[in-house]
């Protein structure tokens, strides 16, 4: 017998959550069928569970992402909602776990976006696709979009943090032994030194790890208030605006995340465009989508529009955005085929993004090991050095 974890919805709407012990998963599934409740959530109790972390729920990028592109195909292939949920509802995957909550909160009464806001993590970006889709924009087609953003998104995610990961362990290391030197080594070797004027250099890196040693306290609390204040101002958006306002100037970085949002808002906005919504409703909606300062400008882009100004004056006098969207934005107003345009011109600024991270991943550790390694081994070298003169003045 196993034991299982499962949640459920009961015949009055509740969320019932419980254990059960079954021979298989399947048997443990008629058994909460045959009490009349709809299970949403079933997964076996590892052995020894009080030595791990509790189980994560939040939806991520790439399951959010697959689980709406397999549901378009779907329902472009004529199955009704309902029923294209309970098809991929089948399985332990977690699409399938997602389909089954929100294939309940539908049933209960709630809309298909509600339902996905209701679930959390990244379905609640999903949910503002199929908000457009519900509206008349097609939910086929955008639930599509959706797939497609949130999987770009999520990759990119994952080749800037492969890039990042190595460079960060290197600076982590040599700040590791840089405060090791100062805090420790330095104000060993002070007293030996201190009749010495050739090492003032080191006699201050002493004093420095004097006053850390004499205020360690006082230094871990400011280390403890200033994450959480980094940890609140990231609960209230804050931070994420913060920190994407500080990325966008950074030279290499900078760039590579304006293509990133830029192309994936332009997809967005294609798509739209081809489902028949207007220019300025699509830019909205894209911008709402994007990053806090890319948002800006597609918002302001719309504005224009509204004003009456033609589409490609106002890509053109939005200096934010690459040249190659202001020209394609330009070519496409003149030739008829605006969409084809800027779906291109998307295209364009995701692929140099990631052409982009992949330079940077294998360029950052190699200039990062030279100069940091570079660093350390001056100051190791200094200290060498005074442990030399201390050597050749008792001789």
């Amino acid at each position: 017998m196993t034991l299982f974890r499962y949640s459920s919805i009961g015949p009055d709407g509740a969320k019932i959550t419980g254990r059960i012990d079954a021979s298989s998963a399947e048997e443990a599934q008629r058994f909460v069928s045959g009490a009349g409740e709809f299970l949403i959530d079933l997964n076996p109790v590892a052995e020894r569970s009080w030595l791990k972390f509790e189980r994560q729920t939040d939806i991520k990028l790439h399951v959010a992402g697959a689980f709406a592109v397999e549901l378009s195909g779907l329902i472009e292939a004529g199955a009704p909602l309902n029923k294209a949920l309970s098809i991929l509802a089948e399985g332990t995957t977690p699409s399938a776990r997602l389909s089954r909550a929100v294939l309940a909160h539908i049933e209960s009464g709630r809309s298909f976006s509600v339902a996905l806001r209701e679930a959390g993590g990244a379905c609640t970006l999903l949910a503002e696709f199929v908000s457009a889709g519900e509206a008349g924009a097609g939910l086929e087609t955008m639930l599509e979009a959706g797939g497609r953003f949130l999987s770009a998104r999520s990759e990119a995610l994952r080749k800037t943090r492969s890039a990042l990961a190595y460079p960060m362990f290197i600076s982590a290391l040599a700040v590791a032994a840089l405060i090791i030197m100062i805090v420790y080594v330095a104000p060993t070797l002070a007293p030996t030194l201190e009749d010495s004027d050739s090492n003032a250099f080191i006699l201050k890196l002493a004093a420095v790890g004097n006053w850390f040693q004499n205020n360690s306290a006082l230094v871990l609390m400011g280390a403890a208030c200033a994450l959480g204040c980094g940890m609140l101002l990231g609960k209230f958006g804050f931070g994420q605006t913060i920190k994407q306002s500080l990325v966008y100037r950074v030279p290499i970085l900078g760039g590579v995340n304006r293509d990133l949002s830029v192309g994936q808002a332009l997809e967005v906005t294609a798509a739209l465009l081809e489902s028949g919504r207007p220019l300025s409703s699509a830019l909205e909606f894209a911008g709402n989508a994007s990053s806090a300062t890319m948002a800006g400008v597609f918002h302001s882009i719309a504005d224009r529009l509204r004003d009456g100004c033609l589409a490609s004056v106002a890509f053109e006098e939005a200096e934010m955005l690459p040249v190659e969207v202001r020209r394609l934005a330009k070519l496409g107003e003149t030739s008829g085929a605006f969409s084809k345009a800027l779906r291109q011109a998307g295209r364009i600024c995701h692929q140099r993004a990631m052409r982009r991270l992949d330079r940077l991943s294998a360029l950052a550790g190699p200039v990062l090991v030279i100069g940091i390694g570079g660093m350390v081994a001056g100051l190791m070298l200094t200290v060498l050095g005074s442990l030399s003169g201390i050597g050749g003045g008792a001789l």
